[in-house]
């Protein structure tokens, strides 16, 4: 792992390498003829993939369907074959990649996990610990397991954990009687001889070596195990958000090939069903279902939410999409750090709360946002909001932040009331647009986009001075926004004119390619 990650290695050398130690390791066990038939065939074809990835969506959609997908646990063999499937990750293979990572998954396993009890019930607590104490057994303590165990302390703790269960175990059974016994002796009393102080005092050090042998438990539940648990998550979530990714990559490959395959209905625009509708890049079924069971699994990664929502976003499944981007936010709160892609979280949630018309939410978002003072809280938001330049938006010109300004002052203005607040940020953004050099003729859309957007602000302010019955400002605003919309028709109609003469230039010029040289 370290000479690949550090470049000692190749993406084939590491191949090789692994493939043959999987062989090695492998062949010393008997089981191996039956581990060949059960491993996922290779799939020549992209659409072969289809069966594989439905087994692996069974489990994360119904747990229960899981014990014929999994193998036995061995920690080595994931590791190889999550090595071997960054090494085909890194060369483009999506399809032998996904093949080793979901072959990787199927040599993990998924714990319980170690703070069940502190979210359940009170009545529930004291069972969810003594289920908890038994899976360590038959997770971290299993003794196939503990022997490929690389952390010491996770190891040493494995080792001893059995020998402390089933003392916890007799002493309850030990309890349980001693407690009976008392109960005897307090009926022989009745009879003349008995030990009820002796039963009662046995009754209590026995108590006394159960509280001491579950708190040692405890120790280890909220301890070693839980530094086990954690690192398990992590790396079942890093595996599953890799298979994610890949299954949006092999999907999207699915869908272009059918585009290709079906391309005179889709280019032609005829509304078949055929096209645009089963080509959509977008509703990736396979990637948000191993997107959540990643979530599920490593629960406190943000990114993993982030994709959540974003995918939730695109498939226009607000409900969801505003559910994620709200945990989102109240996750980047918790660590009390900026995250990446937080600007671009409020963002995306206030306009997914504009769009099922709560304007209230919406501006509340924005304000929050704007509110924050980190230096580096927008850093990269321009270059997520948009795949591809474009030289057609008043983003290329002014700062992300003042457009977004620019919609929370429409959103004061036409939805919402506090027009003072309006007014303000109106002349913010006129400040900024009038600190920037105005587009040239040569980028005519930009332009009449700037000139425009300046007329709607001063015609709204105008508005403004308007219901607060202030006529000189009113008419200040309203010759601004009259000489910016006769300079807007003015290049209007040069551009027009100019368009005309390009067109008969263009209608002369065919005219004469078809009358041919002679003539």
């Amino acid at each position: 792992e370290r000479l690949f990650n550090d470049g000692t290695y190749s993406a084939d050398e590491t191949i090789r390498f692994v493939s043959d130690e999987i062989g090695r390791y492998t062949g010393q066990f008997r089981e191996k003829r039956r581990n060949d038939r059960r491993a996922l065939p290779l799939p020549e074809e992209l659409a072969d993939l289809n069966a594989n990835m439905v087994r692996l969506l069974r489990v994360a959609q119904d747990r229960e369907t899981g014990g014929g997908f999994f193998y036995l646990r061995s920690p080595y063999l994931q590791r190889l074959y999550t090595l071997l499937g960054q090494a085909y990750d890194s060369k483009n293979d999506s399809i032998r990649a996904f093949s080793a990572y979901t072959t990787a998954l199927r040599y993990s396993a998924f714990e319980r996990p170690y703070n069940d009890p502190e979210r359940a019930r009170e009545s529930d607590q004291k069972r969810l610990r003594t289920e908890i104490y038994s899976a360590i057994q038959l997770g971290m303590a299993d003794k196939d397991r503990t022997a490929q165990e690389t952390d010491t302390e996770i190891k040493q703790a494995a080792e001893t954990y059995l020998e402390l269960l089933q003392n916890f175990e007799q002493l309850q059974i030990d309890k349980e009687q001693a407690r009976k016994q008392i109960f005897v002796e307090e009926s022989k009393q009745l009879r003349g001889t008995a030990d009820v102080i002796g039963a009662q005092s046995n009754y209590q050090r026995l108590t006394d070596e159960l509280n001491q042998a579950e708190n040692q438990l405890e120790q280890i539940r909220l301890g070693v195990y839980r530094k086990y648990f954690e690192r398990e998550s992590k790396q079942n979530g890093e595996l599953l958000y890799r298979l994610a990714l890949l299954s949006k990559e092999i999907e999207t490959k699915l869908r272009l090939r059918e585009r290709v395959l079906n391309r005179s209905n889709y280019y032609r625009g005829n509304g078949n069903v055929l096209g645009e509708e089963r080509t959509q890049l977008r509703d990736f079924i396979g990637y948000r279902a191993l997107l959540e069971l990643a979530h599920r699994i490593d629960p406190n990664r943000i990114s993993y939410v982030q994709l959540l929502a974003e995918e939730y976003r695109t498939s226009r499944e607000l409900p969801r999409a505003i559910m994620y981007y709200e945990l989102v936010l109240t996750m980047i709160h918790n660590t009390n750090k900026i995250e990446p892609g937080l600007a671009l979280s409020y963002l995306r949630l206030a306009g997914l709360y504009a769009d099922r018309q709560n304007y209230i939410r919406s501006v509340q978002t924005y304000e929050e946002l704007f509110s924050r003072t980190e230096t580096d809280l927008w850093q990269g938001v321009l270059q997520s909001l948009r795949d591809n330049p474009s030289s057609n938006s008043l983003v290329d010109i002014l700062p992300i932040q003042t457009t977004y300004q620019l919609h929370l002052a429409d959103l004061y203005y036409y939805k919402t009331g506090p027009l003072e607040k309006a007014k303000l940020l109106y002349n913010q953004v006129l400040n900024e647009m009038q600190s920037v050099a105005l587009p040239t003729e040569d980028q005519y859309h930009l332009r009449l986009s700037y000139l425009k957007q300046q007329y709607q602000i001063k015609m709204n302010l105008a508005s403004i001075e308007r219901r607060h019955r202030f006529s000189t400002e009113e008419a200040t605003q309203l010759d601004s926004a009259l000489s910016i919309g006769r300079q807007v028709e003015q290049e209007a109609q040069i551009a027009l004119t100019a368009l005309q003469t390009i067109d008969r230039q263009r209608a002369d010029l065919s005219a004469q390619l078809k009358a041919g040289p002679d003539q």
